[in-house]
């Protein structure tokens, strides 16, 4: 059950992984240690890059720590029906609201006070939309900043539908300079406040169906700091093969808002294909079936928020099914 569009921490994959996970990313490079905590962040520039997902949304909470805002730092849209909310730096460290309303033109929601451009803040934006208006609530470090809404000039104009948010685009300084995204969510009920998001990883087997490459243990092949391609897999020819790994533990103590188990995938040759993520065996959870494309490596995603105590998390095995 996916119930959660996104999430990123920058710390598993390098740039040139990056589309693998975002949908385009030509102005978003890895920069590893430049994060708040020392580990990886994004370096976006310009235009950023875009998330569209599966579905369509008549709300999205966006959240991030930035660092040297510049141009659109949260942008929603709609490519259908050219509905868009975006908040963005006015240049004198406040952030502004605008938007484009389909039926009437441009808009503007609203002035922020300043902020600091050398510092990390964590940045929110939540956003709801039907055929009638928009909704807008930012906060900054957990602080309710600025909140409005607008009416739609006519909303019978929109005669082609999709009026909900189907993509995410953040974006960063222009002009050779850059801005620092980490700790990264979207998410379709509420905003989770400054949250760190980190990596566990495989370290130890449990079902071990699928065949390794090279041949050692097979949790060692997909333990992976970041994405090696051919260098360690593990494969499977046969419908309902199980390659399941006991996940690195998390603090008991943590307060776990939501989880998302990544699987870096391909097929090697022509036909069908398809597989799930499967979390435990006995009352097992799976995500979406993922079909993978033919020689070039894509991350199936699994965002959810139905495992989140910290016990369930240090118990479970976690790995891939082949369903087809």
């Amino acid at each position: 059950m996916p119930d959660l569009p996104f999430l990123d921490s920058f710390d598993h994959y390098l740039t040139a992984d990056i589309n693998q996970k975002w949908s385009s990313a030509v102005g978003i490079s890895i920069a590893p240690g430049a994060g708040r905590r020392g580990t990886a962040a994004a370096s976006v520039q310009g235009g950023g890059g875009y998330k569209t997902f599966n579905q369509e949304y008549g709300k999205l909470v966006a959240g991030a720590a930035v660092s040297g805002p510049g141009g659109a730092i949260f942008n929603f849209y709609n490519t259908i029906s050219g509905v868009n909310i975006s908040l963005k730096t006015v240049g004198d460290g406040r952030l502004q609201v605008t938007g484009n309303d389909p039926t009437g033109g441009p808009f503007l929601g609203g002035v922020t006070k300043p902020f600091n451009d050398a510092a990390w803040y964590y940045i929110e934006m939540l956003a709801t939309i039907d055929s009638a208006h928009i909704t807008f609530e930012i906060h900054v470090n957990e602080e309710n900043v600025l909140s409005g809404s607008y009416f739609f000039v006519d909303p019978t104009r929109f005669h082609v539908g999709h009026v909900a948010w189907a993509t995410v685009q953040i974006g960063g300084k222009g002009g050779g300079a850059s801005t620092g995204f980490d700790d990264l969510y979207i998410d379709k009920d509420d905003f989770y406040g400054d949250v760190n998001i980190d990596v566990i990883r495989p370290d130890g087997p449990s079902s071990t169906m699928w065949i390794p490459s090279p041949n050692v243990a097979n949790w060692n092949n997909v333990k992976d700091i970041t994405p090696d391609y051919d260098v360690t897999t593990v494969s499977s020819a046969n419908v309902n093969d199980l390659d399941q790994y006991t996940m690195q533990d998390i603090p008991l103590a943590a307060d776990v808002k939501a989880i998302q188990g990544i699987a870096s995938v391909k097929k090697d040759t022509a036909g069908l294909a398809a597989m799930k993520l499967q979390y435990g065996t006995i009352g097992a959870k799976f995500s979406d079936e993922f079909y993978p494309s033919e020689g070039t490596y894509l991350m199936c995603r699994d965002g959810r928020k139905d495992i989140t105590n910290p016990a369930d998390i240090n118990n479970i095995t976690f790995g891939p099914l082949r369903t087809k």
